[in-house]
């Protein structure tokens, strides 16, 4: 299970402080890799990866909405101009490439791997 752990002022692999922009884009890939209803505090948030989108035939608009909504709910994050996602492959894994817009303007580049999801 994925959990999202970082806040605020959380430390990163070096132990130096994320804050800003820095903090915001590992939210975002945070927020790509949580499974709907994995997390304890609020069942409700998350993707939904299993229902609607590592499935046979998804609809890419849909699955692109739900993901440009979900970067949105980044604190600092207020546009998501480019989302792709490519489609699942046998191991029902895809790749999500976006840019996202910080509060000043400034891009935020990224690329996640969705969760490797065992049914």
């Amino acid at each position: 299970m994925i959990a999202r752990t970082s806040v605020i002022g959380d430390l990163d692999e070096t132990g130096a402080t994320l804050t800003g922009i820095d903090y915001a884009a590992l939210e975002i890939k945070q927020v790509l890799m949580t499974i709907l209803g994995e997390g304890f505090l609020d069942l409700n948030k998350g993707v939904p990866w299993v229902e609607s989108i590592l499935v046979k035939n998804p609809s890419f608009e849909y699955i692109r909405g739900i993901l440009r909504n979900q970067i949105l709910t980044v604190p600092g994050i207020v546009d998501v101009p480019y989302l792709v996602i490519t489609e699942p492959n046998a191991q029902r894994t895809a790749t999500v490439t976006f840019r996202a817009i910080w509060k000043d303007g400034q891009p935020i580049d990224g690329v996640a791997t969705t969760p490797e999801i065992v049914t």
